[in-house]
């Protein structure tokens, strides 16, 4: 019984199991209270890997952790966050999150003495295209990559 359950599992989910993805999706959910980065790049890198999207490895990983620590700070309590991939003929990344949405059209860097405000306009630089979306006190971030 046991080794079925773990056939059904996804080999790229360290959060909420989830039914096994197509070799083209990526999916990870996890509460936010539970929400470790390093567990989203380090389930997203085996995708990417098995994927054979290594070109893309680095840019891939850069945005899914500045979207996923946006979607923690911004979460409420109890919430899940949820990291999606879609390879089609480019890669669509969502990430989503119940919670407070936040402001998600500057484009440029912060002035230099600023702590904060990087990462979207650093995925911006490296996305072909984010769009933000919120709705029922839900956001969710896409981007899309050349692949």
């Amino acid at each position: 019984m046991a080794d079925l359950l773990n056939e059904s599992l996804s080999n790229y989910d360290l959060g909420v199991p989830t039914a096994q993805p197509a070799p083209d999706a990526f999916e990870f959910a996890v509460a936010a209270s539970d929400l470790k980065l390093k567990d989203v790049r380090g389930a997203l890198g085996q995708w990417i890997d098995d994927a054979g999207l290594g070109h893309i490895r680095a840019d891939l990983l850069l945005v899914a952790n500045e979207l996923a620590s946006n979607a923690s700070e911004a979460a409420v309590g109890g919430s899940m966050i949820k990291v999606e991939a879609q390879l089609e003929d480019q890669l669509l990344l969502t990430v989503s999150n119940e919670g407070k949405p936040f402001e998600a059209t500057p484009a440029a860097m912060p002035p230099e003495e600023s702590d904060r405000g990087r990462g979207l306009a650093i995925v911006r630089a490296v996305a072909k295209s984010v769009a933000v979306s919120v709705a029922n006190g839900s956001t969710t971030v896409a981007v899309s990559l050349e692949v």
